[in-house]
């Protein structure tokens, strides 16, 4: 999972001489981020201004969500949800009226939840003057003190999201495998690529690269055969079913892409031609893919759901690195300019809630997010995030270069924690695992991803300039109770006992060793550098992980879902937490994982046992199991209905 970093501050000077701070954030973390993706134009901040609208889509979502409900899978469609659910038509004239009365463009997103507009600081100034400052104090919650906002906006807007300007980085391991073991030859035990790779000689054969090749020659990635049969994509992929009629929406932040990369994945693993379209969100053009930080995130996302649901079209939501959370999954939502509703999103980015609660604006761009999540559900469409790839510390990989005095007893690695967006509770957590396969690429044994236990170091200190700073090598599938959200109806049905929102909800594989094949040529010779460095063995081939793999695996298994819904002339799966979390899908669809620990750090948490864990969930997913399990539920119900 891609991190999203909080930036370096940018005040302002307001009209009147106050100090404005369109960006507030933990100073301490924002000294030591390293910045890879493209910055925003200096002193401009994207902001969403929440409309005042009606309640209820947490409520009417559980009852469409629910599988014992009479509503389950009665959806709503784009305008009977905005007509319900959606701010006024007049309020939404009147707040766009007043930001053009002050020269500032803005949309409103599909939903009608709020309008969107790129500010500078003095346009920001001058639309809400001496307020912007208690707005942002307040965590971008307007809540009882209208007088924050001009008296024009008052009772029109509710919260402002994006004065906590973000910065997009990936969370991070789409970790390379090399990366994980540099400096450590002799001191790690790297496992082997277990079952039967099939392929192109120079995706099969991919090594680690330099002096580790010939110390670990049997470490190899999996490679797409052996995942889709690990997972149960092969009965699905043999009757037809590999995703025609469906979209699955990525959402990527400062990330570009090389078309030609996908073409050549495709051709080495005998997969179609994708088909993948790009559309900006908030940006004006897309990132050029060599300068973008994010480059590899976002291909890994599309190669892996090339592998998952090979007929799909994949819709690519390319946002900047300060656009908020919230905006391109709206924009998910737009099946006008999509041409059809996505039936899943996924997104591989994060920031840690520790982090989030820090940034200025944190608790508006959580409000809009769960808004336009719930609006998702109500629509039928998934949305699958990845859990993280920092074990029970979600902040470990969200910080680098930080002196050892900064990183001792801190939130960093002193207390457990979980990453946001993927703590929402109306949202698909997904985590990590490691695994072994047999001869026909059957999982024999899985464990929690965590990469301490094959001699990978979870910290190291390297001295630069006669100082100690701290580096995070190792990676963990992450999972633990949020503190952001408490627990909602489905776990607390399922018996899980606590008082706040568990993650993940359930796992598939991520780890980085032996991690999977990948193909990503952003890299400018003449420029000299590039997201995705070849090397003399591999060229651009490599091995990555990380829960940036598993979400869009179990997306394009969701896809697969829906398309034999469609078949059997069933609605899609929509928000699946509830069906997850019976009886009848675990025993039938999910492999419990009962053994490991995902902790790099001792903070207590998170160890694998029988039943729910906050290691893996309830563990990995079949996923033409899940499809057989949502078929018969809805047969059920529709039996009960038709008595």
């Amino acid at each position: 999972m891609h991190p999203r970093r909080p930036s370096h501050r940018n005040p302002a000077r307001g009209s009147r001489g106050r100090l404005i701070r369109l960006a507030v954030a933990s100073a301490a973390v924002a000294a030591g981020a390293a910045v890879a993706a493209p910055a925003a134009v200096a002193g401009e901040a994207r902001l969403l201004l929440g409309l005042e609208r009606p309640g209820g889509t947490g409520l009417a979502l559980e009852r469409v969500a629910d599988p014992s409900s009479p509503d389950h899978r009665d959806y709503l469609t784009l305008p009977e949800l905005r007509q319900r659910y959606g701010a006024s038509p007049a309020t939404v004239r009147r707040v766009q009226g007043y930001l053009r009365s002050r020269g500032i463009d803005s949309s409103v997103d599909p939903t009608r939840t709020f309008v969107a507009a790129t500010m500078t600081e003095d346009q920001a100034a001058a639309a809400f003057g001496e307020g912007i400052i208690r707005i942002a104090e307040a965590q971008g919650v307007v809540g009882n003190d209208r007088s924050a906002l001009p008296r024009p906006l008052r009772g029109l807007v509710r919260e402002v999201a994006g004065l906590g300007q973000f910065e997009a980085d990936a969370q991070t391991s789409r970790r390379r495998e090399s990366d994980a073991h540099r400096g450590r030859i002799g001191t790690v035990k790297l496992p082997p690529r277990t079952g039967r790779a099939e392929g192109c000689v120079d995706g099969r054969e991919v090594g680690l690269g330099g002096e580790a090749s010939r110390i670990f020659p049997g470490t190899k990635p999996f490679t797409p055969n052996q995942i889709q049969t690990a997972f149960g994509f092969d009965p699905l992929h043999r009757a037809g079913v590999q995703g025609r009629g469906q979209s699955i929406a990525l959402v990527e932040f400062g990330a570009g892409f090389k078309a030609k990369d996908m073409s050549v994945f495709a051709k080495c693993f005998g997969l179609p031609e994708p088909k993948v379209r790009a559309h900006t969100v908030g940006i004006a053009r897309p990132p050029v893919p060599f300068e973008s930080g994010a480059t590899g995130e976002a291909t890994l996302d599309i190669q892996t759901l090339m592998l998952a649901a090979p007929r799909a079209r994949i819709e690519v939501l390319l946002g900047g690195p300060r656009t908020p959370f919230a905006e391109p999954l709206a924009a998910a939502l737009d099946a006008k300019r999509l041409g059809r509703l996505p039936s899943v999103v996924s997104i591989s980015y994060g920031l840690c809630e520790p982090l989030a609660a820090a940034s200025g604006a944190g608790t508006a761009d959580r409000r809009l997010f769960e808004r336009v999540a719930q609006a998702a559900g109500l629509l039928g469409t998934s949305i699958v995030v990845s859990s993280g790839d920092s074990g029970s510390s979600a902040c470990a990989h969200q910080v680098g270069g930080l002196l050892l005095s900064e990183v001792a007893g801190t939130v960093i690695t002193g207390s457990p924690s979980v990453a946001w967006p993927a703590s929402s509770p109306s949202v698909t957590a997904v985590g990590g695992t490691s695994m072994r396969l047999d001869r026909a690429n059957r999982i024999v044994r899985q464990r929690p991803w965590n990469n301490t236990q094959v001699g990978i170091p979870a910290a190291e200190i390297v001295e630069v300039a006669g100082r100690d700073f701290v580096t995070f090598p190792a990676g963990g599938g992450t999972g633990g109770a949020s503190r952001f959200h408490r627990q909602p109806g489905y776990q607390a049905d399922a018996g899980l006992g606590a008082a706040q929102r568990l993650v993940p909800d359930v796992s598939m594989y991520a780890s980085n060793v032996p991690g999977i094949v990948t193909y990503c040529s952003a890299f400018s010779v003449a420029a000299g550098f590039g997201e995705c460095p070849p090397s003399p063995e591999n060229g651009f081939w490599s091995a990555i992980g990380g829960t940036s793999f598993s979400a869009p695996l179990l997306a394009g298994g969701l896809a697969l879902a829906n398309e034999q819904a469609a078949r059997a002339g069933a609605p899609p799966l929509g928000f699946v937490n509830p069906l997850i979390y019976e009886r009848q899908t675990r025993r039938a669809a999910l492999r419990d994982v009962t053994t490991g620990s995902n902790a790099l750090f001792p903070v207590g948490c998170c160890q694998a046992r029988v039943g729910y864990d906050q290691a893996t969930g309830w563990g990995t997913v079949d996923v033409s199991k899940l499809s057989q399990v949502a078929r018969q539920r809805w047969q059920a119900r529709a039996d009960v209905l038709g008595s």
